[in-house]
């Protein structure tokens, strides 16, 4: 009688320590799924951080490129005008109809 009671105690025995590799199994089966989404999610993330960082850079690279020409047609357009709206020439390039500024005018006045 001793050998059926043993026998029936080890293969309780058996039957508890599968069930125990099953659920080990079952356990890194899971964890490995947590695991491979984890990893999924996280590549997303990264993926998702890289592609925003290479557009904040285009967008701040791309203003400052529009700053630039903005600032560079200001000052084309400057170079073209005049800095104030009478047009000051050089005493050589005085007209004829106009005297040079330190001289006596040629004609004389009427009252003499």
């Amino acid at each position: 009688m001793s050998n059926a009671v043993r026998s029936k105690a080890e293969e309780k025995f058996a039957r508890a320590k599968a069930q125990q590799k099953q659920a080990v199994k079952d356990r890194e089966r899971a964890d490995r799924g947590i695991s491979d989404k984890i990893a999924r999610l996280r590549a997303l993330r990264l993926a998702k951080e890289d592609s925003d960082r290479v557009a904040a850079k285009d967008a701040a690279d791309r203003k400052a490129s529009e700053a630039l020409d903005k600032a560079a047609s200001k000052t084309k357009g400057a170079r073209n005008r005049p800095k104030s709206s009478a047009v000051v020439a050089a005493p050589d390039q005085v007209p004829a109809t106009q005297p040079a500024l330190g001289t006596v005018p040629s004609v004389a006045p009427d009252f003499v």
